[in-house]
Order: C-alpha cells, then structure tokens, then sequence
C-alpha cells in the first residue's frame, strides 16, 4: 500500500504529464501485483474503493481544457451573428441620420435694404413765364440752363426694385427780369438770377444688379425765390412762389450689388402756371442727370 500510496502522490502532483514517471510507476505498481494494464487501471481490490479517485484525478488532468483569454478564443458561430447584426444596425442608424439632415429644410434668410438714399448732379433748362401775382415776367431760358443737385430717400415695395420717396433739387438759374413796375424792387430789365428749387414725391421703378433701365415718376412742387439783380439787389416782392410740377425720367442704371448702383437718365417736365395774357400757362423744363445710389439699414424677407 505504500507503494500505491506514492504513486497516487505522484498522479496527484501532475506526474502523469511525464511519460518516464508514469512507465516508472506503472513498472513499481506491477511488481507489486496492483495494476491490471499499462493505462493505470487499479484493482478495486487492492485500491479499496480508491480506483475512481484515482482516474478522477487523471481524468481531470489529461483532459481539463486550457483556459484560453477571451480576447484570442476564436469566435463562436452565433457570436458571428451576433457581431455583424450589430455592425448593419449601427451603420442602418448612421445611414438614416445623414438622411434625415439632408431632408431637413432650413430657411435662408435673405436682407435686402431698408431705404435708399441718392445723390446726383444734372444740367437744368427752363422755359421763362410771367407771375400772375407779380406781374413780372422771368425769362428763363432753355438754351442757358444751370447746375442743379438732386437728392432723395426712397423705401422699397416689394422685391422688383421699385421704390417711393422724396426728392430734392435746388439751382441758381440766371434769366433776365422784366419788371411790370407793381413791385416795390423792379427792374425795368435787367440780368438776374434766382434760386430755382423742387419738392416732389417720387415713385422709381427698376433697380437690380448689373444694367437695367431706370423709370422716374414725380409730382410736387417748384418754388422760386431769392430774385436780385447782377448787382445783388433784391428784386421783386421777396417772397417765395411755388408753382405745380410734374416730371418724367426714363434712364438706364448699373447695379455693382443690391446696395449701391450708379444711374444715368434724363428728365422732362411741366411746372404749371396760370395763364397771364400772350404766355402759355405751362413751362418746360429738362434735366439730363448723372448719380449714385446706396442702400440703407437691413430687411429681411
């Protein structure tokens, strides 16, 4: 028994993973009459019940799997599965995103200019007439004309350019006055020169970038003052006389963007008078103009 004894010590201690020992033992345990192969079957006789124990412990030895780290075992059939099920949703939820913000519809916000302000310079020609009130004659005459500036402020309607404001003019027109001798200041004849102003509404179509045509409509007023003599005397009545008008221009523009632009155009008008014995009760007047527009402020749409 104490040579079985040592060889179960031997078989717990691992000693069956080496082939030597294990012939070694199987040749002591034959000597002693216990073994019945060379595979360590143990009589149950001589072992007294201890045979299973033994191969128990062999069993465990020879045949328990190697433990292998989860990150090198190889991957099961329905782990596959399982893995590539997973990279198709991720990639079905990664596809559906991407459509879903293409799809999204995001507003644009266009700005356009809250007003308009322009500035510009043109030549003035005037036909001459006679004050009712006065008496006096103004012999204006279109073949002199006189500089005259022009400004104005317009607010768009719409988004076709078209716009409506306020327009501005003055200029200091040389004529010759002809006195009636009811005023206290008169001349009998005499070079003269008066300022020659406008106050008008205005209503102006078209407006874009690059070339478009320009389409002015004003209606106000033309008011006369400030009469004297080349000398500087003071002729007639002193007082400001203002006169119905009307006015067409019809021009072209370029627009470098929907902010600034430059317009070239040329003017034709009516100032209204009443009607004095050998004169006509209206009075031409022309203006061929250059200038430059700008926008103002900021407008959504």
């Amino acid at each position: 028994m104490s040579t079985v004894r040592g060889l179960r010590c031997s078989v717990t201690l691992g000693s069956f993973g080496e082939p030597r020992v294990a012939l070694e033992g199987a040749g002591v345990a034959a000597e002693a009459g216990v073994l019945s192969d060379l595979r360590f079957g143990f009589s149950e006789d001589v072992l007294d019940g201890e045979t299973h124990e033994f191969r128990s412990g062999y069993n465990r030895h020879r045949c328990a799997p190697e433990k292998v780290p989860d990150a090198e075992r190889p991957l099961q059939a329905g782990e596959t599965h399982v893995s590539r099920r997973a990279l198709l949703a991720a990639a079905g939820i990664l596809l559906c995103t991407a459509s879903a913000e293409a799809q999204i519809i995001r507003p644009q916000i266009r700005t356009s200019p809250a007003a308009f302000a322009s500035l510009g310079i043109g030549w003035l020609q005037l036909n001459g007439f006679c004050d009712k009130s006065s008496g006096d004659c103004w012999g204006f005459s279109m073949n002199v004309g006189a500089p005259q500036w022009r400004v104005s402020v317009e607010l768009p309607l719409g988004y076709g350019g078209t716009t409506w404001g306020i327009v501005g003019t003055t200029s200091r027109y040389p004529l010759t006055y002809v006195g009636s001798g009811l005023s206290a200041n008169i001349c009998l004849r005499c070079d003269a020169d008066a300022n020659v102003s406008q106050v008008l509404g205005l209503l102006r179509m078209g407006g874009r970038q690059g070339f478009h045509q320009v389409i002015d409509l004003a209606a106000g007023a033309t008011i006369f003052s400030n009469f004297r003599a080349s000398d500087g005397t003071r002729l007639g009545t002193g007082k400001a006389t203002s006169r119905l008008t009307g006015d067409l221009a019809y021009g072209f523009g370029y627009g470098f963007s929907n902010r600034t632009e430059i317009f070239l155009e040329e003017a034709y008008g009516l100032v209204f008078v009443p009607r004095v014995a050998g004169s006509n009760n209206t009075a031409q007047q022309a203006t061929l103009r250059i200038g430059g527009r700008v926008g103002l402020g900021d407008k959504r749409y």
